[in-house]
């Protein structure tokens, strides 16, 4: 198992979830994260939003604190081969808001976003996961409707902190089913969307958390300080463990980092029949002072890239992989500046 394959499984066509699954994609705002089959070789995956890495620093309004590439005489660049890649400085983003505390019996939070500028916080319940808060932030007011029968939507309007909002009740009644969402612009740009699940689906609730709600960035746990230059950020997930990059001019093409749990680390000596497109032997070097393995893969149609597994000083292992147009030292550079603080 690798990350690659937990990207493709994170869809709704994926396989059956597994508990601690459930209670992930529960608790996302966002597509849930579904479960893994016992083995599958890496496939390459594709991903098309629109947020731009710019030349010195990517706003996403106020919603959020965006992820940026420097390019200017500030950056540090990192030359690659004539006429190929350059690393820049890059910065992942940080939640912009956050609780004094966490609700009552829920564990959180878990962070996720995109590079359209939105970006969740979630805390599921610790005892059934049926009941969790999620807030997201995003630039633009959310459309909200119903896929059920007629008479399963209440709205309200509301006010929040002195400014108009939507309270929105779906599925009343439903034990397992019942939600509620509010909804408002907390500050100009900034939309926010207070989703309450189970015994938090209650008006009061919700509007309690809204108004509780702080300016407090929040960073997520896996950190990424170099980047080809001009790609964007596409995605992360699974509370920043798995993230992934873009590149601008052809967004087929992209960087993931991932920090898989310890069954889903691949032995080195398993990599041939495990991670799909290994080309070349297994070279053996150092990342973070640490052991580490990087070999060349090949995908077929000119599809060519890198498979780094190394670990942190702590012992916790992750994965990067690279497109073939990085070189060897790029890919290693990449991997020296990735930090993660669960």
């Amino acid at each position: 198992m690798n990350e690659i394959t937990l990207l493709r499984d994170a869809g709704p066509e994926g396989p059956e979830l597994t508990t601690a699954t459930r209670q992930a994609a529960r608790a996302a705002l966002l597509a849930g994260i579904e479960g893994r089959p016992a083995v599958r070789r890496r496939r390459v995956p594709s991903r098309r939003l629109p947020l731009r890495l710019g030349a010195a620093v990517v706003a996403v309004a106020a919603a959020w604190t965006a992820a940026v590439v420097v390019t200017g005489p500030g950056a540090s660049p990192t030359a690659g081969a004539p006429g190929g890649v350059t690393l820049v400085d890059f910065a992942m983003p940080a939640f912009p808001l956050s609780l004094p505390t966490a609700p009552l019996g829920t564990d959180g939070p878990v962070f996720g976003g995109d590079g359209g500028g939105g970006t969740s916080m979630s805390y599921v319940g610790t005892e059934d996961p049926v009941h969790g808060v999620t807030v997201h932030v995003g630039t633009e007011a959310p459309p909200l409707g119903s896929d059920g029968s007629p008479g399963q939507v209440v709205q309200d309007a509301v006010t929040v902190d002195g400014r108009p909002g939507r309270l929105t009740v779906m599925n009343r009644g439903s034990a397992e089913a019942e939600v509620a969402y509010l909804d408002w612009e907390r500050v100009p740009g900034q939309w926010v969307t207070v989703m309450g699940r189970g015994r938090f689906a209650e008006r009061e609730t919700v509007t309690a958390l809204g108004e509780d709600l702080v300016d407090g960035p929040q960073t997520v746990p896996l950190q990424l300080r170099l980047a080809p230059a001009g790609w964007r950020l596409d995605f992360f997930k699974e509370n920043g463990r798995i993230v992934r990059l873009a590149d601008d001019t052809d967004p087929e093409v992209g960087l993931t980092v991932h920090v898989p749990s310890s069954d889903e680390v691949v032995p080195v000596d398993q990599w041939p029949g495990m991670v799909e497109g290994v080309a070349a032997p297994v070279e053996e070097l150092a990342v973070l002072g640490q052991p580490a393995h990087v070999a060349r893969t090949d995908h077929g149609g000119g599809q060519e890239g890198w498979y780094l597994q190394a670990r942190f000083p702590d012992g916790t292992g992750f994965v990067v992989q690279a497109p073939g147009d990085l070189t060897r030292e790029q890919v290693v550079q990449i991997a020296e500046q990735v930090t993660y603080t669960p």
